[in-house]
């Protein structure tokens, strides 16, 4: 994230989300701090989701094109 807030201050917006998906990564590799409920895993796939959309719409006005292997 602070890579791409370097070359791109819209990115600036995606902080808090980034933060939360980080957190439930560790809370799911390091038990027992597991505490995720399926509202959590549901919103962190929403989320993700919308990092996605934009990270790939950057990517296309930059005259990138993002094909998943």
């Amino acid at each position: 994230m602070e890579r791409c807030k370097q070359l791109l201050c819209d990115f600036d917006n995606y902080t808090d989300l980034c933060d939360t998906l980080t957190t439930y990564v560790s809370d799911t590799r390091y038990p027992p701090r597991l505490s995720l409920t399926e509202q959590h895993m549901k919103q962190a796939l929403k989320d993700a989701g919308e990092i996605l959309v934009f990270t790939k719409s950057k990517l296309k006005e930059l005259g990138y094109e993002y094909v998943p292997n």
